[in-house]
């Protein structure tokens, strides 16, 4: 089959590294894959180094696709109004975001796969009616593999993703450096990178979210996951179960993850744990398997319902523009907790500065300068 992947932004994400995941998998069972973007980020030297085809959408001028796998709504109408007899399977990634949610007109999808429960749920709430088929998070379990073995006594601490918020890092990094561990973080809002197997391969022990977890897993080493959605701590045996249906997002146990539960856990570290992890990676979470799965589903598809075309490509340049505005609106409030923190800063700054003009020390000493004062300003007025 000619397979288009159709993602709204390829960046270093989660869901654009599924896209990339999956593209290189299907290319190696010799389908032809095209992944197509909307808005071309780092994702796309990824892409090429790995051989896979990634065009913007400008570009991309496929004259065949027998099946679309798409990931947000705009692109499933975009591909859709290109290939109006494609079937087309769409990757349900997030809760969050609604263009991330199948599109709801009728006879546009012929499956939604759904990579956890949490988002099931949300699927099967939409007002339509949509096959909705369940498969797990799938990881190259041949890039991301044992590297060296964890310490066994834990040293460095990886913070890995793109989420994690200034409040909870300063946790993080306050907790680890009570236990004695250093902290490194790789990602969006520390430092970016196209390999996150080497940082993984570098550290001890993970911390982190969705994907980040699972990587860290099939690197074999311990993973706890805290993020910025909650906490539900140490991927262990008896957790995986309900952690994996919850997609690894910290809501899976109930409690919380205080400062107090974050070192008590740090200190209960066990190197083992990361053996554990990588069977359980390597038994539940190829990504060749989840590839065959795939597959299997598009080619059962069928002939697709069809659904007028003149709409789609509004409907496509809507979603388009409410990405846009999401994606500006994000680094607003970025941007704004910056300036928050700057302020915060400089409150305090000044707050000192106003205390220490109170002490006896500085009033002392002010009063001795007093006469040097004098006769400076004397001077300055004799031209002196």
């Amino acid at each position: 089959m000619d397979i288009s992947i159709g993602t709204h932004h390829l960046g270093l994400g989660g869901s654009e590294t599924y896209a990339l995941t999956v593209a290189e998998q299907l290319a190696r069972l010799g389908h032809g894959v095209t992944v197509c973007a909307a808005v071309l980020g780092g994702g796309e030297a990824l892409a090429r180094a790995r051989g896979i085809d990634a065009v913007s959408l400008d570009a991309y001028a496929a004259d065949r696709c027998d099946a679309i796998v798409a990931q947000d709504a705009g692109m499933a109408y975009e591909l859709r109004r290109r290939h109006p007899d494609a079937p087309l399977v769409f990757v349900a990634h997030s809760e969050e975001f609604d263009e991330q949610l199948p599109p709801r007109l009728e006879g546009l999808v012929a499956t939604v796969v759904v990579l956890n429960d949490r988002v099931e749920r949300r699927v099967r709430a939409l007002a339509a009616d949509l096959p909705v088929v369940r498969l797990r998070q799938p990881i190259d379990i041949s890039r991301f593999r044992p590297r060296g073995r964890p310490a066994p006594t834990a040293r460095r601490l990886l913070a890995l993703g793109n989420n994690l918020e200034r409040a909870r890092l300063e946790t993080v990094a306050d907790v680890a450096a009570r236990a004695g561990i250093e902290l490194v973080r790789v990602g969006v809002k520390g430092e970016a990178t196209v390999r996150p197997e080497d940082a993984i391969a570098g550290a001890d022990l993970v911390i982190g979210y969705g994907r980040c977890v699972l990587e860290a897993m099939a690197c074999g080493r311990p993973a706890y996951v805290y993020d910025h959605l909650g906490g539900d701590g140490w991927v262990t045996a008896e957790t995986y179960p309900q952690l994996e249906r919850d997609g690894f997002g910290g809501r899976a146990l109930p409690g919380a993850v205080d400062p107090d539960r974050l070192l008590a856990d740090l200190r209960r570290y066990d190197p083992a744990m990361g053996i554990v992890n990588r069977d359980l990676a390597v038994a539940h979470h190829r990504a060749e398997h989840h590839a065959h799965e795939l597959v299997a589903l598009l080619a059962g598809a069928g002939a697709p319902v069809g659904v007028g075309a003149d709409g789609l490509g509004e409907l496509a340049r809507l979603v388009r523009a409410q990405w846009a505005a999401t994606s500006r609106a994000s680094e607003l409030e970025a941007r704004v907790a910056a300036l928050e923190d700057a302020l915060a800063a400089a409150r305090a700054s000044a707050a000192a500065a106003h205390a220490l003009t109170r002490t006896r020390r500085y009033r002392l000493g002010a009063a001795l300068a007093r006469p040097l004062d004098v006769a400076r300003s004397w001077r300055a007025r004799a031209g002196l």
